[in-house]
């Protein structure tokens, strides 16, 4: 015969289990170590009851598997802890007990017997030496450990077993309160239950009714001693509660025309009610309906006669969400028209469009990022400085030249290198090989050898490159390579230039720069084509476009023959307009040194004060982001990141966890918290709210 003991403790830094096999034949009982098993304490701190429950579970299963595994018959199994409050829950019905106690109680009286729990003295728990541990040394010469406790030996095992404990404050008990409300309402029908606090502590039409359902088979049952055909509501009971919710949501909200409409002096309602046109009456059952016009119509008395809805009440929204899930999310025309089969919604449209908002499977189909009003612009941008001492720099391409002037001569890929001024939009372009560091370098030296070093340089942040296609995906590696990044910052370093990144993903903060590339590429496309040109001859192109981008006129030109040339970008370079005449030569005319000085100074400034006269007005006016919704985006909002690769319903998302505001007080950039765990910055412009009933609740 052979008999299985199981022994469970814990303590707050380990808990375990082990087994221990009995043999017993002519009266002598043979007892060893099985098997054991031992885990670390969660991280999170729990108290000690609950990690001797954890125990006891860890040996309900251990030894739920091991019998299962065995090819030997157990005639017995006991199990043994030391925690009486945790054998005390064992006797305790799991639905009394909260659910962590409840969840692994309920466990252990699935896999085991209840009745084969004993309680065990601390000192003869051989589980103690896993949760408290023990050195290899000592553990050798354990003889309970390797033999078992010597309690386990006697003939009547029962007999010395405690189990017996009944504790009279028992911990993790669910707290049963009652609570009774007592409210004064008008009474409008015997059969009616007039509460209508109920409608909105419930989110779903379908549960409201079977709750009210149920209420009303209780008072039946007890009241009318109306007997109970089956368990579940028949479809009587059901049509009934929603006549029922009906009555109570119109006679709250059309106290009076329902009052006109039950005395026998009057037919019509007052003319100042909202639903007049419609012509209402009261049924046989006392709900109130559209008269209409089409009683002579061969449809259905509910079609006839719609049921009619209070605007801005629970009961509505509830009817209205219900039918557009279970329509697979209508839109507002057909979710209206299905409505109208059998009800009337006061100001339906505006309703549906109401509850519809507040759908997040709609809205995650058609996100609305977040709009905010248009910031200040920079100082950058609106103060006079030298041509390109702040300036912007971006990648454009790639462009396919050619190696050699030869017909089958090999195409090699090339970028474009661009270079703008952000207070004269100046540019500058420059044709690199490749993606390289040193290829970046060579064209910030030849850029500042022949415009001058820049102050500060701003750019794109490297993850805007990110799915957008593989052809950018070795310009996402170059700009956020670490190697890369600290050989540029060490050669801005020695001549003191700043380099500003905007946040990622954000690129209408880089306007300025993608305009410039956009209009590069447009004469681009319409200059080469498809055509193969040599290095040579494409950079000669390229510098032409510059030269034309640089010669548009800043402000807009008008028809008006006194006005004088319009102010371009070269004027602030060579003082006139890349692609005028050349003016006769004055090199024969004598003329002191210094007044030719003063002439070009005053020059320069007729094209400044002319820049902030007809330039700066045209900054102005906000010609999009006209308003302010910030105040959607709180800390601690579920939101939606806009990827620009993949579906809106796959689009990830995160919680907000800090606000960044600009210098004008407006949120701007946000800080999130992915599911993983990472934070991120993102541009409120990629940012979508989810309209969530608690964050921005409707309107009854």
């Amino acid at each position: 015969m052979v008999e299985m003991y199981g022994f469970s403790d814990s303590s707050e830094i380990a808990y375990g289990a082990c087994i221990y096999l009995a043999s017993i034949k002519n009266g002598e009982k043979e007892i060893k170590l099985l098997t054991a098993k031992s885990r670390v304490a969660p991280l999170k701190k729990q108290t000690l009851p609950r990690l001797e429950l954890l125990a006891a579970h860890l040996l309900a299963e251990l030894v739920y598997k091991i019998k299962n595994t065995l090819d030997i018959e157990i005639s017995r199994t006991i199990y043994f802890t030391d925690s009486t409050i945790v054998l005390a829950w064992l006797k305790t019905e799991p639905c009394n007990l909260k659910t962590f106690v409840a969840n692994r109680v309920a466990n252990i009286i699935e896999i085991s017997n209840i009745h084969d729990w004993r309680h065990v003295k601390s000192k003869d728990n051989a589980a103690d030496i896993i949760s408290r541990g023990v050195n290899p040394k000592e553990l050798s010469e354990n003889n309970m450990w390797f033999f078992g406790p010597q309690f386990l030996r006697l003939k009547n095992l029962d007999s010395d077993i405690q189990s017996n404990f009944d504790l009279e404050i028992l911990p993790e008990l669910k707290k049963n309160t009652l609570s009774l409300n007592v409210t004064e309402q008008t009474k409008f029908d015997n059969n009616d239950i007039t509460v209508f606090t109920i409608f909105e502590k419930y989110t779903s039409f379908w549960k409201l009714v079977r709750v009210f359902g149920y209420v009303r088979r209780l008072k039946n049952r007890c009241l009318l001693k109306v007997p109970i055909s089956s368990e579940n509501l028949s479809i009587q009971e059901l049509n009934e509660t929603q006549e029922m919710l009906i009555r109570l949501a119109q006679r709250e909200c059309f106290t009076e025309e329902i009052s006109l409409l039950e005395s026998k002096n009057s037919r019509n309602v007052h003319k100042n009610s909202k639903i007049l046109s419609l012509h209402p009456f009261l049924d046989s059952k006392g709900i109130l309906r559209v008269g209409g016009r089409l009683s002579n119509a061969n449809v259905s008395y509910d079609q006839q006669h719609p049921i009619i809805l209070p605007c801005k009440h629970k009961l509505m929204d509830l009817i209205i969400l219900d039918s557009h899930i279970r329509n697979f999310h209508a839109g507002i025309q057909t979710l209206l028209s299905i409505l109208r089969l059998k009800y009337w919604p006061v100001n339906g449209k505006n309703a549906i469009k109401r509850i519809m908002k507040f759908c997040l499977i709609c809205y995650k189909v058609q996100p609305k990022p977040c709009e905010f009003l248009m910031g200040e612009l920079p100082k950058a941008r609106v103060n006079p400085s030298r041509v390109f001492s702040i300036c912007s720099v971006d990648y454009a391409g790639p462009i396919y030249v050619k190696e050699s002037t030869l017909r089958k001569s090999k195409l090699i890929k090339t970028y474009i290198a661009v270079f703008v001024c952000l207070s004269t939009r100046a540019i500058h372009i420059e044709l690199v090989f490749d993606l390289s560091t040193n290829s970046f370098i060579n064209a910030l030296k030849r850029f500042f050898s022949r415009r001058g070093k820049s102050s500060q340089i701003f750019s794109d942040n490297g993850l805007n490159f990110v799915g957008a296609n593989n052809q950018f995906l070795e310009l996402y590696k170059l700009i956020n390579n670490k190697q890369h990044n600290l050989e540029v910052d060490n050669f801005l370093a020695r001549d003191s230039i700043k380099w500003n990144f905007i946040p990622a993903k954000s690129p209408h903060m880089g306007g300025l720069w993608e305009s410039a590339v956009k209009s590069i590429k447009y004469h681009l496309k319409r200059t080469i084509g498809d055509a193969s040109l040599t290095y040579e001859e494409t950079y000669t192109v390229l510098v032409s476009i510059e030269a034309c981008l640089n010669s548009r006129p800043l402000t807009p030109l008008s028809n008006d023959i006194l006005d004088f040339t319009p102010l371009t970008p070269a004027h602030f370079i060579i003082g006139d307009s890349l692609r005028s005449m050349p003016e006769q030569t004055i090199s024969e005319e004598r003329m002191n040194r210094l007044t030719r000085y003063q002439r070009i100074q005053v020059l320069y400034t007729q094209f400044w004060r002319r820049w902030s006269r007809e330039y700066l007005a045209t900054l102005q006016t906000r010609n999009k982001w006209k308003t302010d919704e910030d105040q959607k985006v709180k800390i601690g909002s579920l939101v939606v990141l806009v990827e620009d690769d993949i579906s809106p319903l796959r689009w990830p998302m995160a919680r907000i966890t800090e606000l960044h505001r600009g210098q004008d007080n407006i949120v701007r950039v946000v800080s999130v918290r992915l599911p993983n765990g990472h934070v991120t910055r993102r541009s409120i412009k990629k940012v979508c709210v989810l309209p969530l009933p608690d964050e921005d609740k409707l309107d009854h």
